[in-house]
């Protein structure tokens, strides 16, 4: 069995809290609308999991949405902290894709991309 999108985004989390490996992240993808990137900051700068299973459960962000803002925050700021050895920006990018295309378990309809393992 593999881990939810939600699971899966909330291990990046704690990742990045540890300064787990990803030094010399590259941005993917630059945001063109700042108005959309000021909302994401406000929802996901201290996201709970249960807020962000909120999030998901409003389908206000997909995972593949939340997992480019993370690597957005590291390619902004690890050059000033190099904390992170390695980013598979790409990996992180297909494997939340994967999330997002999945189909929903019938039982977990109102948890949204939250399924558990």
């Amino acid at each position: 069995m593999r881990p939810s999108g939600l699971m899966w985004v909330a291990g990046l989390v704690v990742g990045l809290a540890a300064g787990m490996p990803g030094y010399g992240a590259q941005p993917v993808h630059t945001f063109e609308d700042r108005a959309a990137v000021g909302e994401m900051d406000r929802d996901l700068m201290e996201v709970s999991v249960p807020g962000l299973e909120k999030l998901y459960a409003q389908h206000r962000y997909t995972v593949t949405q939340v997992t480019q803002w993370y690597l957005d925050r590291i390619a902004r700021y690890d050059g000033t902290y190099r904390a992170l050895l390695h980013v598979d920006a790409a990996g992180a990018l297909r494997r939340a894709a994967e999330e997002d295309a999945s189909p929903r378990d019938a039982s977990m309809a109102s948890c949204g991309a939250c399924r558990f393992w």
